[in-house]
Formats: C-alpha cells, sequence, structure tokens
C-alpha cells in the first residue's frame, strides 16, 4: 500500500474514532473530563496517534496507542 494511502486510511481511522468518542461523550456526568488525543506523530515512518481518557481530577484512566503498520492497524491499551 502507497505511504499516501496509508496515510488516508490512518487518518480515516483517527476521524471515524474521534465521532466514536464523541457518541460514548466526554462529559463530567459520565466521570470523564477529557479526552485528548495527540496524533499524526511518526516513530520510524510509522503514523502513531495517542487517545488519553482522564477523570476531573486529571488522573489518566486509559491510554490508547494507535499505529498503523504494514498495512494493519494495531492498538494497545495502557
Amino acid at each position: 500500500m502507497p505511504a499516501k494511502d496509508q496515510q488516508q486510511a490512518f487518518m480515516g481511522y483517527c476521524d471515524f474514532a474521534n465521532k466514536a468518542k464523541i457518541a460514548i461523550g466526554g462529559s463530567p456526568e459520565g466521570g470523564i473530563h477529557s479526552v485528548e488525543q495527540e496524533k499524526n506523530r511518526t516513530n520510524n515512518g510509522v503514523n502513531i496517534s495517542y487517545w488519553y481518557i482522564k477523570t476531573q481530577q486529571g488522573q489518566l484512566v486509559f491510554r490508547l496507542k494507535i499505529i498503523f503498520e504494514n498495512q494493519q492497524l494495531k492498538i494497545n491499551d495502557h
């Protein structure tokens, strides 16, 4: 898969994930204060997106590391 197609697929996934985040809500009523994203990072040419979910007190609850590599989407939670 050409690099441009990989990037478009990755960005499409990021857009989908963002819409999913909005659908599940990032509201204080749900116990989640913020859902932050850091995307368009690369590691040795591999696209990486990090997602951080935090409580109202700022405590990190969940982190996702999303990688698009070798024509596959890989998701790690930490």
